[in-house]
C-alpha cells in the first residue's frame, strides 16, 4: 500500500465516522481503546511466558 493510498483511505474513513452519530463515534472510540488494553495485556503476558520458557530451558538443562 502507498502513502497515498493509506492517506486516501484515512480520509474516506473520517468522511464516514464524521457522518455518523455522536454515541457511535464515542463507542467506536471507547472499543478501540479498549482493543489498545487489550493488545498491552498480550504483550505482557507473552514477555512473562517467554521468561517462564527460558527458566524451563534451564532447569532442564
Amino acid at each position: 500500500m502507498t502513502a497515498t493510498s493509506f492517506i486516501a483511505g484515512m480520509n474516506a474513513l473520517q468522511k464516514e465516522l464524521d457522518g455518523l452519530p455522536t454515541e457511535v463515534v464515542r463507542l467506536i472510540t471507547g472499543l478501540l481503546e479498549l482493543v489498545d488494553v487489550q493488545n498491552g495485556n498480550i504483550q505482557t503476558l507473552l514477555v512473562a511466558n517467554k521468561r517462564l520458557l527460558d527458566v524451563v530451558d534451564r532447569l532442564k538443562g
